[in-house]
């Protein structure tokens, strides 16, 4: 029987951690500890949100995935570029990605959030440049 998700690779310091789709479930849930699926399509809609929100919900699938980190290196992190609009915007999408079943995520009140691996690891990978 297909599986309703897909694996979810994430990237922190140049390590990759998997999420097998089986579990991402799980992932769901960590996030919905800090930030709802309605939360986010608003927040992305408005391009803002609560960044120590968002640190907290992505620290939590990296746990979650095996990474030892703390939300706040997370959260340094997403001031790493300079630009976190970017960031917010990588973040909000990347969770958005991984919340949504693929068969959902096109209709997503008209958001496209993408391939939520290719976002998770864009965005973890972009928030360690100074680290």
């Amino acid at each position: 029987m297909p599986g309703v998700f897909d694996d979810i690779t994430l990237g922190w310091h140049d390590k990759t951690y998997i999420i097998p789709a089986d579990r991402v479930l799980g992932a769901v849930a960590r996030i919905e500890q800090h930030i709802t699926l309605h939360e986010i399509l608003a927040y992305s809609e408005r391009g803002t949100a609560p960044m120590a929100v968002l640190a907290q919900a992505y620290a939590s699938v990296l746990r979650y995935a095996g990474a030892q980190i703390a939300d706040s290196e997370v959260y340094e992190g997403m001031f790493a570029d300079g630009d976190t609009t970017q960031i917010v915007s990588q973040l909000l999408n990347g969770l958005l990605g991984m919340m949504l079943p693929p068969s959902q995520r096109d209709d997503a009140k008209g958001h496209n959030p993408g391939n939520s691996r290719k976002a998770g690891k864009r965005s973890s990978r972009k928030s360690t440049k100074r680290l």
